[in-house]
């Protein structure tokens, strides 16, 4: 049972980090994001304190004090961090990691964190969200589904509605309507705070799964950045239809909205670079000129009231300015091993435990025809 859920686990990390195809030798330069940070998964800024920022990594989460210009590690190095997110109030932080994290919380900024496991033996956790803003009521994505929290976090209830082994690494909310992007699957509702959940009508099929939903400010339409199947658009009640302007075979990876200015958005891709759209998700133009390792976005993230937009990628992070076009510190540099190698790593894992798996069936099956009379 333990191989099966590191299988699991090791795929779904998989199809989170991987995707590269082919890429040019040559890169754009990292942003000065400080030593040791190669692939970002997530991106924060506190509420209540512009400055802050909080960055989910491949080795730990980062902070930056001066409005994401510089970081440096505050948590869990030796671990890969999938998310970061704040409660309202500014003070409160969660991210999930793995390995051995299914959710962990900050009550000072992001500076400690205490893990959360009660109720959540065994699982995998991808994603936390607070719900209110004191943190009092969470929804965490899991690798098998949601599970919600009513005590800050304390204890876990798993929620009903999304099939068992069904991930969940993003929500979105609008109003009362909080989103789940399933993996694999397409998009589930929930209007009782996550403890109950239904597939969106019209149902999103077709897709392998979804990695990124958001809803652009005034535009009542809902995005879900897919796997391998671009980015999908809904208003209420009709039927999903695939965009314009992105590439066919695109994966959406991150999403986000400018909440100032109506119906602009941006969708990081993996390995097409960034696009954004003017029109609420109409129609959309290209961003900058991402190449190689650079153009396989995991986060996106608007800072300064929209005039820089950071960018998650798998070699670090890169300042784009969304206004003009402009790119942050662009020097050519030989682009990184380290995606490949991870991804030459992750399937040797995957490989070799169902390698181990199926030896283990082996003895165990043999075992049981020699006690046999």
């Amino acid at each position: 049972m333990r191989l099966e859920k590191l299988i699991n686990i090791s795929a779904f990390s998989l199809i989170l980090l991987c995707y590269l195809g082919a890429s040019p030798a040559a890169a754009l330069a990292e942003a000065q994001v400080g030593p040791g940070i190669k692939v970002v998964h997530a991106l924060a800024q506190s509420p209540t304190a512009p400055s802050v920022w909080l960055a989910a990594t491949d080795n730990g989460v980062w902070r930056s004090d001066d409005r994401a210009r510089s970081w440096r590690p505050v948590a869990f190095q030796h671990h890969v961090v999938w998310s970061v997110s704040w409660a309202g109030d500014g003070h409160h932080a969660y991210l999930a990691g793995f390995p051995g994290i299914p959710a962990a919380i900050s009550a000072d900024d992001g500076l400690r964190w205490t893990i959360l496991s009660q109720g959540l033996a065994g699982q995998y956790g991808f994603i936390v969200q607070a719900l209110v803003p004191d943190g009092s009521y969470l929804v965490l994505g899991t690798g098998n589904g949601v599970y919600w929290s009513a005590d800050a976090g304390q204890t876990w209830a798993h929620a009903i509605g999304i099939a068992d082994g069904i991930g969940v690494g993003t929500f979105a909310s609008e109003g009362n309507r909080l989103f789940a992007g399933l993996i694999p699957g397409g998009v589930s509702v929930s209007t009782d705070a996550g403890r109950s959940w239904t597939s969106v009508v019209p149902e999103l099929v077709g897709v392998a799964g979804v990695m990124s939903l958001a809803v652009p400010a005034g535009s009542q339409r809902l995005l879900a950045g897919t796997m391998g199947h671009s980015v999908w658009m809904t208003t209420v009640g009709e039927p999903w239809s695939p965009i314009t302007g992105l590439p066919a075979r695109s994966h959406g990876a991150a999403l986000v909205v400018d909440r100032d200015r109506r119906g602009v958005a941006y969708v990081g891709t993996l390995g097409q670079g960034v696009f954004k759209t003017v029109d609420g998700g109409l129609n959309w133009q290209p961003l900058g000129h991402l190449a190689g390792d650079r153009a396989v976005v995991l986060a996106l993230a608007l800072a300064d009231n929209g005039s820089r937009l950071l960018v998650g990628t798998t070699s670090g992070l890169v300042t784009l300015s969304p206004l003009g076009g402009s790119l942050s510190g662009d020097q050519p540099r030989q682009a990184s091993l380290v995606p490949y190698l991870l991804i030459a790593a992750i399937l040797a894992l995957v490989a070799v435990l169902a390698a181990a798996a199926m030896v283990n069936r082996g003895i165990h099956t043999r075992r049981r025809r020699n006690a046999q009379p």
